[in-house]
């Protein structure tokens, strides 16, 4: 099927309002205040009793702290020569880590798949702005360094070969 964005658009956002106000959720465990309520089984019905009820708890975040938190997570390590995520190097500028980069510790970062030139380091639940040190990957997505990658890789091998070959 062809969409436009606006078609494409108007279908997402039938899905987010049914999965939001006509799925039903079968197996929530209803409380017996619940229950009393007759809360109706559809999410929207839950998340309004539970937001009115005595202390609730829910929390302000800006849109940019949703945005961190719902970034895919990679394995991070830091190096010598930097933070390392995916292959591609990184340095930040808003905090000093001479000590990570010289023990060499485990970490996870969030990213963009978009975009590799920012990366967020989680710790202690705060996203620290990681910045690309490689400026060739500058202003590509992980899919196409990826692919760089494996070109490159493809090239050395075909040399290394022909290199072998030269040698025998």
């Amino acid at each position: 099927a062809r969409l436009t964005i606006e078609e494409y658009e108007k279908v997402i956002i039938y899905s987010i309002l049914y999965h939001n106000s006509q799925r039903i959720l079968e197996d929530y465990p209803y409380t017996e205040d619940m229950l009393k309520a007759q809360v109706q089984p559809y999410p929207n019905c839950i998340f309004e009793w539970g937001r009115e009820q005595a202390g609730c708890n829910l929390i302000s975040v800006t849109s940019k702290e949703l945005i961190l938190a719902l970034l895919p997570r990679v394995k991070a390590k830091f190096t010598r020569r930097g933070l390392f995520v995916m292959g591609l190097r990184y340095d930040s500028q808003e905090k000093d880590f001479t000590e990570d980069y010289l023990t060499g510790r485990d970490a996870v970062a969030a990213y963009n798949p978009e975009s590799a030139d920012t990366v967020y380091l989680l710790e202690n639940g705060d996203f620290i702005k990681f910045n690309l040190i490689e400026s060739r990957f500058s202003g590509k997505g992980f899919g196409e360094i990826k692919e760089m990658m494996d070109a490159q890789k493809a090239l050395v091998d075909g040399a290394v070969h022909e290199n072998l070959q030269g040698r025998v």
